[in-house]
């Protein structure tokens, strides 16, 4: 928690993105053949009730319906503590 918790706005970009990949993967228990398959083209930050949300969309390899790679859309919420959320570790990046 200590490790995580140390994403000051110095921190560096590849301690970030380690950040947001373990912060999906478990908000979302995202594989990590999951996550290296998220297509960030269609990543987006929303806003409802004052609430941010992460939506983005997961393009499966193997999985397939009527010759077309399935697509999985994904929605993070936002978490009250920033260092442990994955919305603004994305913002961020």
């Amino acid at each position: 928690m200590q490790q995580i918790g140390s994403s000051a706005p110095s921190t560096h970009l590849s301690r970030m993105q380690q950040n947001l990949a373990f912060l999906l993967s478990m908000t979302d228990l995202l594989r990590p053949s999951d996550l290296h398959r998220i297509d960030f083209a269609t990543a987006s930050i929303s806003e409802e009730n004052n609430q941010r949300f992460l939506s983005f969309n997961v393009v499966t390899l193997k999985e397939k319906r009527v010759s077309q790679h399935l697509i999985k859309p994904f929605r993070v919420s936002s978490h009250a503590s920033p260092n442990l959320c994955p919305v603004t570790t994305f913002i961020h990046l």
